[in-house]
Order: structure tokens, then sequence, then C-alpha cells
């Protein structure tokens, strides 16, 4: 997400300093599982709903499209960041506020 916000944007920050937020928010959203109140189940489940909302939104934005008859570069990174922050929303949502649990 951070490499194609920084894509949409025009890629203001350099690749190091991409790299170096990955980094960081790596590092920092791995203290939540290690340290806190998330499980590792909770991550594999969240990482599960993400994957497959992802292929779910994926194909709902390409039937949009093709219904629309519009078309996009294969360069506009705007779509697949579009689709990758619906996917976040939606796994968040499910996972975290829902309590759902997929593998009980």
């Amino acid at each position: 997400m951070v490499s194609l916000g920084n894509a949409v944007l025009g890629s203001p920050a350099s690749a190091s300093t991409v790299n170096l937020v990955i980094g960081v928010l790596a590092v920092g959203g791995a203290y939540p599982v290690v340290a806190g109140d998330w499980s590792l189940g909770q991550l594999g489940e969240y990482v599960f709903v993400l994957t497959a909302s992802a292929f779910g939104w994926g194909l709902l934005g390409m039937a949009v499209i093709l219904v629309s008859g519009r078309t996009f570069a294969g360069s506009n990174p705007i779509p697949q960041a579009t689709v990758w922050a619906a996917a976040s929303l939606t796994a968040y949502i499910v996972v975290y506020r829902t309590q759902l649990t997929i593998f009980s």
C-alpha cells in the first residue's frame, strides 16, 4: 500500500524512503501480534480474508469496468490501489470488528 500510494501521488518519495517506511511499518505492525492482544490466528484470518476480498473486489471492479466500457492504462496504479484499499478495509471489518472466526 505504501508503494502504491507513492505511485498514485506521483512518486514524491524516493525508493529508499519507501523501503524505509515499509520496514518501520512492518516492525511496528508486528508488535500487536507479538506482545499485544492480537493472536496469530487472527492474523491468519486477516490475511485469508484480505486475499479473498482482494479477489472479490478485483472481480467486481473488472466487471464494472467492462460494463461501463472504460479503459485504464496498465501503468495506472489507481485501480490497483483502490482494490487493495477496499480489501484491507473489508478484512479489518470482518476480522477485527465483527469478531468473526473462520477457522474455528
